[in-house]
């Protein structure tokens, strides 16, 4: 559930972000796909950094993660308003790759530590299908939210922040709920 809910809420807000910079505050493509590469390479570095501190406790950096996406999806909240600067997309979106390269790999490190070894492999692929479906889903809400701004239903802006703030709702309930992602203690 945590790797659907941090792909669904992650994904689906990035999916609006260049189409947010470019309708909203006439950006061209190069300039709004800028900050998906600085997503990128925050996944990459924060990736790389939990990698090297296994003594880090995995469900802190879900914690994390989940806020930093949060972070994300609410600084795109403001960002797809007119009057707001649009260069704090930037920052923003290098924050969400981050937070999304500390839980990612988390949740699945301790997925196969809370997993029998025998239903590892049954686990794993939940998982990743739990990635695609709830992504897809979440993307799909999204389209959906553009095509009623296309048809005139509500601005882009409108439907840009809905989506926004929904996500931000998804990834602070799982920053709430990370606290469940440890080892049961024993006696």
């Amino acid at each position: 559930a945590f790797r659907g809910m941090l792909a669904g809420a992650f994904f689906s807000v990035e999916s609006l972000v260049p189409l947010t910079l470019t309708l909203v505050h006439g950006y061209s493509p190069t300039a709004a796909g800028v900050p998906l590469t600085g997503g990128a390479l925050g996944w990459a570095a924060a990736s790389w950094w939990q990698g090297r501190n296994p003594t880090v406790p995995r469900h802190l950096l879900v914690r994390a993660g989940f806020l930093l996406v949060a972070v994300a999806a609410g600084g795109m909240a403001v960002v797809s308003q007119p009057d707001a600067p649009a260069w704090l997309v930037y920052p923003t979106w290098v924050a969400g790759g981050f937070g999304m390269g500390l839980a990612m790999s988390s949740v699945g490190v301790l997925l196969l530590a809370l997993t029998a070894a025998d239903e590892r492999g049954s686990a794993s692929s939940s998982l990743q299908i739990s990635d695609a479906v709830t992504s897809a889903v979440c993307i799909g809400i999204a389209g959906a939210l553009v095509a009623a701004a296309d048809r005139g239903a509500l601005e882009l802006p409108a439907a840009a922040s809905a989506l926004d703030l929904v996500m931000v709702a998804v990834a602070v309930s799982g920053a709430v709920l990370a606290g469940r992602a440890r080892a049961p203690r024993t006696s």
